[in-house]
């Protein structure tokens, strides 16, 4: 098992670095945007606001990179998935050298406004990282960020392995196909890898929910208070919606008293408490970090949501978010133009469906032998977790969009704070599946979802990567591939990677199937 768990890690750790190394700089969600605060930071130890906040070094950048915006917001790569960049035959892009060679004042001279103004947490410890490289060149800053930014995504996969210990109990096979899910899921990946806050937020959401099954399982006491409420605080300071873990940790709280009374004098304390912190936030005008969050005043009414408009509104987000944003949540790249191949999300949608019906199973077998057990407990504070999480999303777009008369839109990688009860969900309703259809082979089942999810998402790689390029031989691949990038990334490292994690993820399946034909564990 330490073997599995070596050659696991080794896995994740060098497939999150192919991501950082082939995804091209600024394709990232909003990378130079996210990047411009981190940078005005690290020079000005401030966002300007009102006022240009993005450096000629950024916005000189964009323009060989090809993504500057336009008036609309857009670049040359939005709406058009058939776009290639603009490489030569060389180990440096048009104009690397130009951007390498700028000096340090450029940093300092804002000459457009593109910089996000999100709370500070995440941008402030990249920052730290900028410093530490400040006499670098902008491509060596970048990609030491992102690689932050993958050390912080495999502290993520930590957590949630040590979870899958806590509600598989004895199950190893679960907890291993479990983490694997989450590990390999590519837009995961590829969300947890940039330079953008998400990575920081999936974390903090994950310690949250470990913090929430704790008191599940083991009961409230002041250390996990105490936690809870240092994460809840972290992540306020890393992105606005991270408020919607208030409700989510009193649910926590809710269930556990429903199963051991004792415990009243806490839940009687912890409401009032939580009540309260709702209140003021409501009030926080003068609070920077809440009020980024706040629905500005005039723009929510309660009474709206038992209006026949909001129920109208809800059952075609509903669709909307079964028929695109579920897609979504699988891949979609390149500024939001690129997907798979439709058939890939059809056969994944198939087995969402498939996860449901066994969710549904489970609560006839509950009904009919009316006792619930621990797993079901957490698998009903995993899907309400998933519904309190998605509701607020439809609220808040709701007003939105009476306010401005269009939607501001639901993306897939929003729901990335909550892969935990996404992912116990679908393997808790597949579990019940696979138990009827599979039986005693339910175990060899669980070990093919971990070695698809890893072709899923080396194939999403591949055919994100070749999407960017116009690939004739292995010696183009290798200079199309070190443009743009830090001197220690350039040359045939860039193929030395990718074969290493290959290479682990062979080791990690095959030690996996060893591991299910020595151990007589039914799962």
């Amino acid at each position: 098992m330490k073997r599995l768990s070596l050659f696991f890690a080794a896995a994740i750790f060098l497939n999150a670095l192919c991501w950082v190394i082939f995804i091209p700089v600024w394709q990232y969600p909003d990378e130079q945007a996210h990047f411009a605060q981190v940078q005005d930071f690290a020079e000005l130890n401030h966002v300007p606001i009102g006022e240009p906040n993005s450096s000629y070094e950024i916005i000189l950048s964009e323009k060989y990179l090809l993504t500057e915006r336009n008036e609309r917001g857009d670049n040359p790569f939005v709406y058009h998935p058939q776009r290639k960049l603009n490489v030569k035959k060389s180990f440096y892009g048009p104009g690397e050298k130009i951007i390498n060679e700028l000096p340090q004042s450029t940093r300092k001279v804002m000459v457009k406004s593109e910089s996000t103004n999100n709370p500070p947490l995440y941008y402030f410890l990249s920052a730290a990282i900028y410093r530490i490289l400040y006499q670098s060149n902008l491509f060596t800053r970048i990609f030491a960020i992102r690689i932050f930014s993958l050390f912080i995504y495999m502290l993520t996969i930590f957590l949630t392995f040590k979870l899958g210990v806590k509600i598989f109990y004895n199950r190893s096979i679960s907890k291993i196909t479990f983490a694997s899910l989450i590990a390999f899921a590519p837009m995961y990946v590829f969300s947890s890898t940039g330079i953008l806050t998400d990575p920081f937020t999936n974390l903090l959401f994950t310690a949250l929910i470990f913090l929430c099954i704790k008191v599940l399982i083991n009961g409230f006491n002041k250390l996990s208070l105490a936690l809870l409420i240092t994460t809840i605080i972290l992540g306020t300071f890393t992105r606005q919606h991270f408020i919607v873990s208030i409700p989510i940790v009193m649910l926590a709280v809710v269930i556990r008293t429903i199963r051991y009374t004792k415990h009243l004098k806490i839940i009687i304390f912890v409401l009032p408490t939580v009540s309260a912190i709702l209140v003021l936030s409501n009030f926080a005008t003068k609070v920077p970090i809440l009020s980024n969050f706040r629905i500005p005043e005039g723009m929510f009414n309660a009474k709206l949501l038992f209006s026949l408009n909001f129920v109208q509104y809800s059952s075609w987000t509903v669709r909307h978010t079964y028929h695109e944003t579920m897609p979504w949540f699988w891949g979609v790249y390149k500024w939001l133009s690129l997907t798979l191949p439709p058939e890939t999300y059809r056969f994944i949608n198939r087995i969402i469906l498939l996860a449901a019906f066994g969710f549904v199973i489970r609560i006839f077998k509950i009904i009919k032998a009316k006792k619930i057990e621990e797993k079901d407990y957490i698998a009903f504070f995993m899907a309400t977790t998933i519904c309190l999480y998605y509701l607020s999303f439809v609220v808040w777009d709701y007003f939105f969009h009476l306010n401005h008369n269009f939607s501001f839109g639901i993306q897939g990688r929003y729901f990335f704070p909550i892969m935990i009860p996404i992912f116990y969900i679908l393997t808790y309703g597949l579990f019940e599946v696979f138990k009827i259809v599979f039986q005693k082979y339910t175990k060899y089942v669980l070990f093919l979802l971990s070695a698809l999810i890893i072709i899923y998402n080396n194939y999403s790689l591949y055919f994100v990567t070749k999407s960017y390029y116009d690939f004739q031989n292995l010696g183009s691949i290798v200079n199309y591939l070190s443009q743009y990038k830090p001197l220690f990334l350039k040359g045939n490292i860039l193929i030395v990677i990718p074969l290493c994690a290959v290479l682990f993820e062979g080791l990690f399946i095959f030690s996996f199937l060893r591991y299910i034909l020595r151990t007589n564990e039914s799962n």
